[in-house]
């Protein structure tokens, strides 16, 4: 089952399939969609395991679903609702096909096996000149037809990170090497992308890396001078491009009107929440409500425009949903230290700086509809039943103070 969940998140979300037309056309993922499906079915391994993320997760896709059928746009949301309705069935796969800590493994190890795929098929066509041209620059793509926009495959590529760093730092040997490099190579994809938003996604993942070490001192010395010497050999046309951040008149004016866009889709997305205030203007509408014809780039005026002050409400109620369970997580870890240095562990806190990687990216993308949400939140609810297990399997096994040294003097008191 494993097997299969993996090599569905290769064919639907990447497609890779679709580089060529005659092939793209038999949509082969859906077949493969559907015979997982029966598989699952059949298959007697399955498990349930409550957790508040399923209905957080439902209230989202339950207001998306309001919002389209009061949409005054309604064929603008037709593709977005189709859309995230399999990514809801694939995370109902997910939720109760992985059962164990090892399976867990696996599927992330698999996972980080697609995307080195993806990425470096994506620079092979990038190097034979297949490659997007955009405010005045070459700027790389994706391979696939759904996230090939330069922007849309640095968000993508970025938010792979949180998981492989999180296989990565599970594995010994030759397979931490390759690891290693697929982090850099990562890192190198998403300056050819010349995505603003991506390299400062990548600086902040790294930021949090070092926050979340043990040697943190060495970390921030170590990360100071990457930045300097990434500053000091940075090409002409990335340098001068993230300047226009804070000196909007370093770059071309174009570069300045698009940074502008991301503050101008923010706000531009209040107004319509004014105008349609419960359910909003409808999923994918935005441009449509807005008359500007183009999506906000700002995931919380995407939100409010979009969803209105329901999809605001089921945001929150999902990052909280999604910080409660972390915090359940934080209280096993200090009860039990060495729960630390287990992958469950690993991927709760993978899953953690995804979510923080996708709220600032979400200040410069339009990242409300992103299958990531759902996958972060599944792997969230399996690692977290793995820890739970892992947790209560050592209290049997063990006296307390076997495990937590510092309750041997209150015992003894």
């Amino acid at each position: 089952m494993i097997w299969l969940l993996a090599g569905y998140f290769w064919m639907y979300i990447h497609r890779p399939f679709e580089v060529w037309p005659e092939l793209g056309a038999i949509q082969i993922e859906r077949g493969y969609m559907l015979l997982m499906i029966v598989f699952w079915l059949v298959w007697p391994g399955k498990r349930f395991v409550g957790n508040a993320l399923h209905l957080a997760l439902g209230f989202l896709v339950g207001v998306i679903w309001l919002s389209w059928m009061l949409s005054p746009y309604p064929a603008a949301g037709g593709v977005v609702v189709e859309n995230y309705a399999k990514v809801m069935v694939f995370y109902v796969l997910l939720v109760t096909s992985v059962r164990t800590e090892d399976d867990l493994g696996k599927l992330v190890g698999l996972l980080s096996l697609s995307y080195a795929l993806y990425m470096l098929h994506s620079l092979r066509e990038y190097v034979a000149g297949r490659y997007g041209y955009a405010q005045g620059l070459q700027r790389m793509m994706g391979v696939d037809v759904t996230y090939a926009d330069p922007n849309q495959f640095a968000t993508c590529i970025l938010l792979s990170l949180p998981l492989v760093v999180a296989y990565l730092g599970a594995t010994r040997g030759p397979l931490r090497g390759l690891l290693l490099m697929q982090v850099f190579l990562t890192g190198v994809c998403i300056l050819m992308t010349r995505s603003r938003a991506g390299i400062i996604g990548l600086g902040f993942f790294l930021f949090l890396c070092v926050c979340f070490s043990k040697r943190r001192v060495l970390g921030f010395t170590l990360l100071t001078c990457a930045g300097l010497l990434g500053v000091a050999v940075m090409p002409g046309d990335i340098y001068d491009r993230m300047m226009t951040l804070v000196d909007p008149d370093s770059g071309p004016n174009v570069a300045k009107d698009s940074a502008m866009g991301r503050l101008a889709g923010l706000v531009k997305g209040f107004e319509i929440l004014g105008n349609y205030p419960l359910s909003g203007c409808g999923p994918g509408a935005y441009g449509l409500a807005s008359g500007k014809g183009f999506q906000a780039h700002n995931l919380y005026g995407q939100a409010a425009g979009e969803l209105g002050s329901l999809g605001l409400l089921a945001l929150a109620g999902l990052l909280v949903v999604l910080f409660v369970n972390w915090r359940a997580a934080g209280r096993l870890a200090r009860e039990q230290p060495w729960l630390k240095e287990t992958m469950a562990y690993r991927v709760l806190r993978g899953v953690g700086i995804g979510v923080l990687l996708l709220l600032v990216n979400g200040m410069a993308g339009h990242t409300l509809y992103r299958y990531n949400w759902a996958w972060l939140a599944a792997f969230q609810v399996v690692a977290l039943q793995c820890l739970r297990e892992r947790a209560a399997a050592a209290r049997e096994a063990y006296p307390a103070w076997d495990y937590l040294p510092e309750v041997r003097p209150r015992l003894a008191y």
